[in-house]
């Protein structure tokens, strides 16, 4: 931990960050936060204090409101969601596992997942051009979710027991094709693929049910692989399932795609037997 969380015996916290004290030339160097309103804050504390700033670890510490918290213990948050951080701010390590918790359980529309690189737990000062580009594109893709599903209310529905069932099942299966990609689920893609399967990947490529297979078992690269706007086209024993997908690349920049599905109903079960896979 750092040692402005577990101080070393004998030390206040000034003595404490005295060592992390920036040189001349780089607090003159420092454009995102200046003397001039540092002066501000400085001011501020002193002649307010700054009991009321501890009083929130001090609380957090002692568990006072814990109660109240673990009423949403099992709530997803279902809204579109983006999430920005700074690679080198401390706080967000704090808890292993958070974040990738967050991404696949605590928010059900998480459409990305950004660590920005030079920066650290003022990110949005540190970094206001990358921070509001995220942020504008992560608007864009809102807004274009809500003129597709404005688009699909208009579109005819059939609502018999028999139809419901089968955009139930497919709906899980094109759930379970997303995770097996973002997975490397061999093992399910050979249960839900057909025979007859092809797929045509985003470099152009066209490759057989042997062939995806292979790939698919190669490391993954790509994290929070989401679909979005799905639209399922229901013709009998062919069902085509056309969506978006947003995910979050190795460097830690946005990501997204559309994909178009055929499935078949083959002896009763629905199998993929083509793919295409576009990148946006």
């Amino acid at each position: 931990m750092p040692a402005y969380y577990i101080m070393d015996a004998g030390l206040g916290m000034a003595e404490t960050v005295a060592a992390e004290m920036p040189s001349p030339e780089q607090i003159a160097a420092c454009r995102w936060l200046t003397e001039q309103e540092l002066k501000v804050y400085s001011d501020e504390y002193t002649r307010t204090g700054f009991q009321g700033g501890l009083q929130w670890y001090r609380s957090r510490t002692l568990g006072v409101g814990l109660g109240d918290l673990q009423v949403f213990s099992s709530r997803s948050l279902d809204v579109p969601s983006l999430f920005i951080a700074g690679a080198q701010d401390w706080g967000i390590y704090q808890t292993p596992g958070a974040i990738e918790r967050m991404q696949g359980t605590g928010c059900s529309d998480m459409r990305g997942v950004h660590l920005i690189e030079g920066a650290g737990h003022w990110v949005q000062q540190e970094r206001p051009d990358e921070v509001s580009r995220l942020l504008l594109g992560f608007l864009e893709t809102v807004r274009d979710s809500e003129r597709n599903e404005d688009k699909q209310k208009d579109l005819p529905v059939t609502t018999n027991a028999a139809t419901q069932a089968d955009l139930d099942t497919l709906h899980a299966l094109n759930h379970d094709y997303i995770a097996s990609v973002q997975n490397g689920d061999v093992r399910r893609f050979d249960e839900i693929l057909g025979p007859e399967f092809y797929c045509s990947n985003p470099d152009g490529t066209l490759v057989n049910r042997p062939g995806f297979l292979a790939q698919t078992a190669k490391p993954v690269t790509i994290t929070n692989l989401q679909a979005h706007d799905v639209l399922i086209r229901l013709l009998g024993d062919v069902a085509i399932i056309h969506a978006r997908t947003t995910y979050t690349l190795a460097g830690g920049g946005h990501g997204a795609g559309r994909y178009t599905d055929v499935w078949a109903r083959q002896h009763g079960t629905w199998r993929c037997v083509s793919a295409h896979v576009t990148r946006l």
